[in-house]
C-alpha cells in the first residue's frame, strides 16, 4: 500500500515537472522587439505565440526546442502580435 502511494506521488511529481512554465514580467506595454529581448535573455531561439490574454495582459510563448512555456505579463498588449506568430532570434 505504501509502496502504491509512493508510486502515484512520483508519477504525478513527474507529470507537473514535464510541464515548466517560467512567468516573465514586463513593466510596459508587450511588443514584438520585448518579447524578443526577453526570450533572448532566457536563451530561447525560436518559439510561437500560443495565447493572447487581452484582459490579463498575458502572452503565453512555447519554446519550439525544448516545449518550455513562457507567460509574459505586462501592463498592455500590442495588436502587432497574434495567436501563432513565430519569434526567430
Amino acid at each position: 500500500m505504501i509502496l502504491g502511494f509512493a508510486l502515484r506521488a512520483l508519477l504525478a511529481a513527474a507529470a507537473v515537472a514535464a510541464v515548466t512554465t517560467i512567468v516573465i514580467y514586463i513593466a510596459d506595454t508587450i511588443t514584438r522587439p520585448k518579447l524578443k529581448e526577453k526570450l533572448r535573455e532566457k536563451g530561447i531561439e525560436d518559439a510561437v505565440i500560443e495565447k493572447i490574454d487581452y484582459c490579463n495582459n498575458v502572452v503565453s510563448v512555447k519554446d519550439l526546442d525544448s516545449d518550455k512555456m513562457l507567460e509574459i505579463h505586462g501592463d498592455d498588449v500590442s495588436y502587432e502580435l497574434d495567436e501563432g506568430d513565430r519569434i526567430y532570434i
